[in-house]
């Protein structure tokens, strides 16, 4: 299974993260030239959001992944969303990385084509 990105480059501990969720499932992940039979599709997001303190924002981060098959087909999508305070968007994405992490792995099922 390869991952592709909306963005040009996943956050390498988003990244670490999905190869935890993944492995249990025994999923490998390649590069897209070794043409795999799934490809998940990423897509990360910060929406700021309205915060009065100065020097601090609030951000809402949506993590949307889309497993398809190699014609395209999409066979299953699942999203997760953390609301952090934060400086900046790395800060955000390090402290709400566990709890998108945990609304990954709860909806893991959403992406088996046999819930179609």
């Amino acid at each position: 299974m390869s991952v592709i990105s909306t963005e040009k480059k996943i956050p390498t501990n988003l990244l670490h993260s999905l190869e935890k969720i993944f492995s249990p499932l025994k999923v490998v992940f390649v590069s897209k030239k070794q043409n795999p039979t799934y490809r998940l599709r990423t897509q990360l997001t910060f929406d700021e959001q309205y915060f009065k303190v100065e020097g601090f924002k609030k951000l809402n981060i949506v993590f949307k992944i889309e497993l398809a098959d190699k014609s395209g087909k999409v066979l299953g999508r699942i999203s997760a969303s953390s609301i952090q305070t934060a400086r900046n968007k790395e800060q955000a994405m390090e402290k709400g990385l566990g709890e998108i992490e945990i609304q990954l792995r709860e909806n893991l099922d959403q992406l088996s084509s046999d819930n179609k």
